[in-house]
Formats: C-alpha cells, sequence, structure tokens
C-alpha cells in the first residue's frame, strides 16, 4: 500500500472512531453477571448490582466516576434471587433494587426493595418491599414520581411498560413497544432510554447501536451512554450536536472524494492502452 493510501485508512478511521462517538473504558469492572446500573448526580456516582449468577451475596456497587472507586455495599434482609435492574428516587436518597428475573415463568413472586442510602455504612437494608405476581421475565426497571414501572425482556415478540399498582401490588399492561431483549432501561431529562443486547433507543425510536457483547446495563448522563455488558466492559457512546454531525457528514465526503479521485489517476487515459 502506499504512502497515500496509509494516510486515506488513517482519516477513515478517524472518521468512524471521532464521529461516530465510541470510546472504550480499558478496565473491565470487577463485577461478574452485572445487569443493572443507574446514575447518582448528587453524589456523581455510577451505581451497579450484579445478578444471582456472581454469587449468593446481596450486593450492590458504587462506582466514583472521578475518583474510579469501586466501593461494595451488602443488601441484608433482601435475598439476590435474580436481581436485574436499580434506579434511584427523585431525591437519590432511595436506592430501588428490582428482583425480577423469572427465566422460564419459574418464579411464583417477583420483588422491588426501596433501599435507603448511607455511603457510611456497608451494610444497608430495605425499609419496604414490594411483591407481586407475573409469568413474565423482566430485566428493566424504573421509578418515576414514586411510581414504580417494569419493562418485560421479551425474545420474540413486543414488550410492554408496565405499571405497578402499589396499593394493589398488581401489575397494569401499558404502551406497546416493538423491541426485543431489552435489558436496562433509564430516565434522564424526562426522557426514556429503553437498552437491548445492541441498541438504545429513545421510547419506540432506535438511536444508537453497538457492538459490546451481551448489554446488560445503561445509565445516561448528559450527552453520554455508559452501556456495560455482564463481564463488566463498558462502552461509552456520546451523542453529537447538529454541528458535530455537519462536520462529520462534510469529513465524510472529502474522504470519499480523496478515494475517488486517486483511482481516477491510476486510470487516467495517459495509461489506457488501447488494442485493436
Amino acid at each position: 500500500m502506499s504512502f497515500k493510501g496509509y494516510i486515506f485508512l488513517f482519516f477513515l478511521s478517524h472518521y468512524f472512531y471521532v464521529c461516530h462517538g465510541l470510546d472504550f473504558i480499558e478496565e473491565r469492572l470487577p463485577i461478574k453477571e452485572l445487569s443493572g446500573s443507574t446514575y447518582d448526580s448528587v453524589r456523581d456516582l455510577i451505581w451497579f448490582n450484579s445478578d444471582s449468577g456472581h454469587s449468593k451475596d446481596e450486593l450492590i456497587y458504587s462506582y466514583g466516576r472521578g475518583s474510579e472507586d469501586l466501593i461494595s455495599y451488602n443488601v441484608v434482609g433482601f435475598k439476590n434471587i435474580d436481581w436485574e435492574a436499580i434506579d434511584l428516587d427523585e431525591s437519590c436518597e432511595n436506592i430501588y433494587i428490582f428482583d425480577i428475573g423469572n427465566n422460564y415463568s419459574k418464579r411464583s413472586s417477583l420483588r422491588i426493595a426501596k433501599v435507603p442510602i448511607d455511603l457510611e455504612s456497608n451494610i444497608l437494608s430495605p425499609i419496604e418491599v414490594h411483591e407481586f405476581h407475573s409469568p413474565l421475565d423482566f430485566e428493566a426497571g424504573f421509578i418515576r414520581n414514586d411510581n414504580l414501572f417494569l419493562i418485560n425482556k421479551s425474545y420474540f415478540g413486543p414488550v410492554n411498560i408496565f405499571h405497578l399498582d402499589l396499593s394493589e401490588n398488581e401489575l397494569i399492561k401499558g404502551i406497546n413497544l416493538d423491541i426485543r431483549n431489552v435489558t436496562d432501561s433509564e430516565i434522564f431529562d424526562d426522557k426514556l432510554f429503553i437498552l437491548s443486547y445492541s441498541s438504545i433507543y429513545l421510547s419506540k425510536k432506535k438511536i444508537n447501536s453497538f457492538s459490546n457483547g451481551q448489554s446488560e446495563a445503561l445509565t445516561v448522563i448528559g450527552e453520554k451512554f455508559y452501556v456495560t455488558n455482564e463481564s463488566g466492559r463498558t462502552v461509552i457512546l456520546e451523542k453529537k450536536s447538529t454541528i458535530e454531525k455537519a462536520i462529520c457528514l462534510i469529513s465524510l465526503l472529502l474522504i470519499l472524494a480523496w478515494g475517488i479521485f486517486e483511482n481516477l489517476e491510476k486510470i487516467s487515459p495517459s495509461k489506457i492502452i488501447f488494442s485493436k
């Protein structure tokens, strides 16, 4: 390959790396079977949970974005049968743990615990536990205005958003979404973001696709999406402004034009041999 060819490939790879907004955290979080995450805007922390595939311990974790300290907290009195999601109320005073995994519909009841946050203690305990029944398998849950919501996973068909009626501890079926393999969700700036194995949706609309193994946890912070797979590997996807998108499009057009003119130069009329 010529020197110009290497330059061309460099700028092309730069386009896909920068303009598509992908950044990779090199270090994996030391959490196995990680299954949920949420952002604590008061303390500038990301909270994680693992499901029962990690261990029989009932652990949640806080991760300092500045310090990169990972601290574990033992949740007593709330068994980890299959913890799949985690979320905070608007005050960030209480964390909700969604014990809602139901593979093969084996469980007779699902549960959600409300746990006050105390960073001074490594032992936390729930002050409320809501138990309800459903044959569905859930991996996504969130709280909004003191209302609890769940989204079923669904390998084959569309999913639904369910509201948990706390007065009766019953699920109320809500809107239908044409999404499959839902693994997490996050409310940010009054918008609902939904994660599947390889895509992010803003409500019903797909807004990003990526490759990160089996993605399990989504955290939205400003213009960035933190997507973590079950082995702890995190990918950061950054939304681009209109101006940035325009610059990226112009860059791509210039790259393509360069490639075309380079090839035209190779087949210029002076190099063509005519045969009888």
